[in-house]
């Protein structure tokens, strides 16, 4: 149910990856309209506008801002890939902390009638310690001493500083998203299709996971309510990466492939190996307790869901 007005105008970051597509096309099929900031121009469908840019990059795009209802904030250099530099790691933290800076001081500038009155931004759930135990790790909980907890850090203080110009704000950790049909699954990169292979190396690590439906539900229940600060979007169910690898094969009904090990991954990935051979179990306790109810819960059916786009089903709030 909405609660706000009839029909928004949003404006919006990284809206032609994974999540940002389809939280974008479901923005348009209920008659919202989008202005994606893109660094390729294209012709979209009827309610969706690109202008040229990077939230990284101050540029002409900042007018655009002005006069929108909304601002959803995905874009970011792809973490995963196959040669890690140190110019690479600058440039994933630079995209986001100084990108989302960029952003929330356009918003700043916006005459205040014409001024965003929410910003929903990314984060992840690699943020939290590593850790194998059954401990749950929920909102509540520090951030791990790692290059993904101070990247989150950072770009998580970012977010939150446009509370200062009357905005409400909501930080969503996103765990492996599974994504909707055959384009999901070619919309990650390589380094995340790893985990469809087998188990990265132990095995034992918690893999925090969800659907691309209950990403997008959980969009617009946070641009339609009153969602407010940090919350885990993530599955009730974390797994085992080893039992991830056999549920996989389940589905896919091929025998399970042996595990890929650590030294292979770091001498290509360098620190974004760390996300794949170490986990810790993530609980979405601050949505659920907001009233989020997810539809894709069951694993297989969910990976069953990712790769078949005629499977229906949504979450709901």
């Amino acid at each position: 149910m909405r609660v706000s007005w009839p029909h928004m105008r949003v404006f919006m970051t990284g809206g032609t990856g994974l999540v940002g597509s389809a939280v974008a096309q479901a923005l348009v099929d209920r008659g919202d309209t989008v202005v994606i900031l893109s660094r390729a121009m294209r012709r979209g469908p009827d309610g969706m506008q690109f202008v040229g840019g990077r939230s990284a990059s101050p540029g002409g795009w900042e007018d655009r801002v002005a006069g929108c209802d909304a601002v959803v904030h995905l874009g970011g250099e792809p973490m995963a890939r196959w040669s890690w530099t140190d110019l690479h790691e600058r440039a994933v933290t630079a995209s986001r902390v100084d990108g989302t800076a960029n952003l929330v001081a356009a918003i700043a500038a916006a005459p205040a009638p014409a001024r965003p009155r929410i910003l929903i931004a990314a984060s992840t759930a690699d943020r939290y310690p590593f850790d194998e135990s059954d401990t749950r790790y929920a909102e509540s909980a520090p951030a791990g001493d790692h290059f993904f907890g101070r990247l989150a850090e950072g770009w998580e203080a970012a977010t939150l500083a446009a509370r200062r110009h009357d905005l409400r704000v909501v930080a969503f950790r996103h765990g492996v998203v599974l994504g909707q049909g055959e384009r999901g699954y070619r919309q990650l990169s390589s380094a995340q299709k790893l985990l469809y292979r087998g188990p990265c190396g132990g095995g034992e690590q918690w893999l925090s996971w969800v659907h691309i439906d209950d990403v997008v539900t959980a969009y617009l229940a946070a641009l339609d309510g009153q969602l407010d600060g940090a919350y885990n979007l993530v599955a009730p169910g974390a797994i085992r990466q080893s039992d991830f690898a056999r549920a996989v094969s389940g589905v896919l009904h091929r025998e399970a492939w042996t595990h890929i090990s650590e030294a292979r991954l770091r001498s290509r990935l360098g620190p974004y190996t760390d996300a794949l051979v170490n986990g810790r179990r993530v609980v979405p306790l601050a949505l659920e307790a907001a009233g989020f109810r997810f539809r894709r819960m069951d694993l297989p059916a969910a990976l069953a869901a990712s790769l078949d786009s005629r499977q229906p089903g949504r979450g709901t709030l």
